[in-house]
């Protein structure tokens, strides 16, 4: 599993596209720290079939992103050439300090 760790806290944008084999469905998501953020789904009775999806949020710096098959044990996700995972930074964001007291 390739992982995105966010090096600052901005706004991040990140984009998935996978491939579906051949009679076959395959659903995904782009997870953020465990928590899905956009689900990718790709099916079909015939051929092949491609699912994408996008999504920009808010992270805080050392945060892990990741594309994480939900099915992993039914179906397969086709990898060579046709499915993607990036991320990368919108704008930087500062770090509001916590004030106490």
């Amino acid at each position: 599993m390739y992982t995105f760790i966010c090096p600052v806290d901005g706004v991040y944008v990140f984009q998935s596209a996978l491939l579906a084999e051949h009679q076959d469905m395959v659903q995904i998501a782009i997870v953020l720290d465990g928590t899905k953020g956009a689900i990718m789904y790709a099916g079909t009775g015939q051929g092949y079939d491609q699912g994408f999806n996008s999504l920009v949020t808010l992270c805080k710096r050392g945060q892990h992103v990741c594309v994480h098959n939900e099915h992993p044990d039914e179906h397969t996700v086709f990898l060579v050439n046709y499915t993607t995972f990036s991320g990368f930074l919108l704008w930087e964001v500062e770090s509001t300090p916590i004030v106490v007291g």
